[in-house]
């Protein structure tokens, strides 16, 4: 592992407190320890390292590269499936996703982001990145997509085109991604529906559904779906009518 060590004194000079650069020096520590893990041959290893719930969030910074490569690098190069990698509560600029993400195809079985920031500016190119690298990916079983907001039409179509080209998904969870006055999570469901693919579970659930008779329409389209999960949405008796 040879990412060099980053001082306390650097967060505490950008004027971070010292909770949040505890926090930053913990998240590093189970990078390396994830990542020799990892290169060790753990075949079935959960790569908890960059969850970093119930933390403050963890922002871009470049001096972190070095230890994003260290761990893209061990994913890489490791033999077997991976069960999962999870990514909470810190930002990804598109050159660590550039890191990260290829790294991952054909080595992890599941993705799960919550709460990832994206800066404003990048999120286009986010999005795209993550998109290519989804379809690519044929080990990916599993895609946890958890209080990402997806801003708009545009990335949300990127995002459901490129689960939907990679038929090794068999579960899909979008998870208070989707609100009234961005992207149309209706629309992005009755897609997901109607495209086709033998999912096993889909989760839409938190997402401000109403007025699903597009979705309801396309339910009836798709007898391979085993599970739909949309609780906590803003239905009604007439949607529940239309879904039943």
């Amino acid at each position: 592992y040879s990412a060099p060590d980053i001082p306390r004194s650097h967060w505490i000079e950008q004027g971070r407190d010292e909770e949040y650069a505890a926090d930053v020096e913990e998240c590093l520590e189970r990078i390396k320890s994830d990542a020799g893990n990892i290169r060790d041959g753990d075949e079935d290893y959960n790569c908890k390292c960059l969850d970093n719930e119930g933390r403050l969030a963890i922002t871009h910074d470049d001096a972190l590269l070095p230890h994003f490569q260290e761990l893209a690098a061990a994913i890489q190069v490791s033999s077997g499936t991976k069960d999962r990698i999870i990514i909470d509560n810190i930002e990804l600029q598109p050159k660590v996703i550039r890191q990260l993400f290829p790294a991952m195809e054909g080595k992890v079985a599941t993705v799960w982001m919550e709460h990832v920031l994206f800066p404003a500016e990048d999120v286009v190119e986010c999005y795209k990145i993550i998109a290519a690298s989804i379809r690519r990916n044929y080990t990916l079983r599993k895609l946890i997509w958890f209080g990402n907001q997806i801003p708009s039409d545009d990335q949300a179509d990127l995002l459901i085109e490129s689960i939907i080209g990679n038929r090794s998904i068999k579960q899909l969870y979008l998870t208070n991604c989707f609100n009234q006055s961005g992207a149309n999570g209706c629309k992005a469901l009755a897609t997901m529906i109607t495209c086709g693919r033998p999912f096993k579970e889909l989760g839409f659930s938190r997402n401000g559904l109403s007025g699903i008779d597009d979705v309801a329409a396309a339910l009836a389209t798709n007898p391979q779906l085993e599970t739909l999960r949309i609780t906590n949405n803003n239905l009604n008796n007439s949607d529940a009518e239309l879904i039943a």
